[in-house]
Formats: structure tokens, sequence, C-alpha cells
């Protein structure tokens, strides 16, 4: 957790570090103005990349990227379960979307029940949020 107790969690469709893009670049600058705030960082974006949504029945898992450092994969329903706990924890929990390529939005609902008090941030960085 951040020094403040403070955690975003955002959405992508790759990782921000490793790949060049406008949405990657929003997303380098958006986690560095965080940190250097205190927040902790969290980015999720898919373990298979697709350029479409996954099906809800999809195996959702995720890598897992923590203040610019990857961290690994996970599973769906065990980073819902730690964001449950973590909710409890930090003294704010923020979900940013990006980017839904590759994610099942039914899955992102779940994810944001795990944080009840959560505020939610959606950015439209394209059309991808409007046609599919």
């Amino acid at each position: 957790m951040g020094e403040s107790g403070r955690l975003v969690v955002s959405i992508g469709h790759d990782d921000y570090t490793r790949v060049s893009g406008g949405i990657q670049f929003c997303l380098r600058t958006e986690a560095q103005a965080l940190a250097s705030e205190g927040f902790c960082y969290l980015n999720l974006h898919p373990a298979q990349p697709l350029p479409i949504l996954a099906r809800p029945s999809d195996k959702i898992r995720l890598n897992v990227t923590c203040n610019g450092k990857s961290v690994g994969v996970t599973r769906g329903e065990d980073l819902i379960a730690a964001v449950r706990r973590l909710s409890g924890a930090a003294n704010s929990v923020t979900f940013v979307v990006h980017a839904l390529h590759g994610h099942a939005p039914e899955y992102l609902a779940e994810l944001a029940r795990a944080a009840p008090d959560a505020e939610h941030y959606f950015w439209v960085h394209d059309y991808m949020s409007l046609c599919s």
C-alpha cells in the first residue's frame, strides 16, 4: 500500500511500462503523478492480449504491475479477494479504466464491487468503449 494508504487500481490492455502509445503514455503519466503523491498504483492488463472484449466465461488471468514494477500474473478471483481485503485497509480505493481490450466487463464490475466505497473513473481514449 502507498504511504498514504491510498490505492489506485488501473485497467489497461497491455504493459504500459514496455509498450509505447497514447493510452500507455497516459498510464505512465498518471502512475508517476500518483506515486509522487504517495498512492499505490496497481495496473491490471490481460495475460492474454485481445483486440476485443473477453467473454465472461473466459478464465481471467491478469498481469499485475505495482508502481511501475511487474509483480506477476494472478487469477481474477484471487485479485477480487485481495482488493476486498485491501479496501478495508486502504484510506481510499480508486478504479480507473483506460482500456477494455481483453477484459470481460462482467469481471471488472465484480472487481469494482469488491471495494464498495471506491471512486470510479472511465477514460474514453478511443472508440473501443463505445463500439464493443
